[in-house]
Formats: C-alpha cells, structure tokens, sequence
C-alpha cells in the first residue's frame, strides 16, 4: 500500500495490510510496516492507529473483553 500514514516507519516506506471482509463488506482489519524481517509489534488499524489510540485505557478495554469473551 502506498502513501499510508505508517509507511515512514518502514525502511522501504511501504505498508502490508490484511483486510476482512464479511458477506462482501470489510468489516475490519490491519496494517504494518513492511519490515526486512527483523520488525515486530501489534501492527495498526487499517487507517494507521495503534491499539493506545483506539483505546487509551489499555486495561479497561481487557477487562471488557475478558468479561464478553472469557471462560
């Protein structure tokens, strides 16, 4: 992808998403900084934002999810 708000982070200035899409509509996805391989981390919405973006409180969001997903 090119032109992508993370692309500077890559040494190629260049950006692989993964997009999901459900009955024909994306429904969500995310993007990394293409990387020569020694590159790691959660990646970033499709738009660019982080997981501390999306969400400051980083321990309310787990706990919410914990609650609907968990055991």
């Amino acid at each position: 992808m090119k032109d992508h708000p993370i692309g500077e982070q890559s040494p190629v200035g260049q950006t692989a998403v993964s997009v999901m899409i459900v009955d024909g509509k994306v429904i969500g996805g995310t993007s990394f900084p293409v990387t020569d391989g020694s590159g790691s981390g959660n990646g970033y919405s499709l738009s660019g934002e982080s997981l501390e973006d999306i969400h400051p409180n980083l321990q309310e969001w787990q706990d919410a999810w914990d609650e609907k997903y968990g055991e």
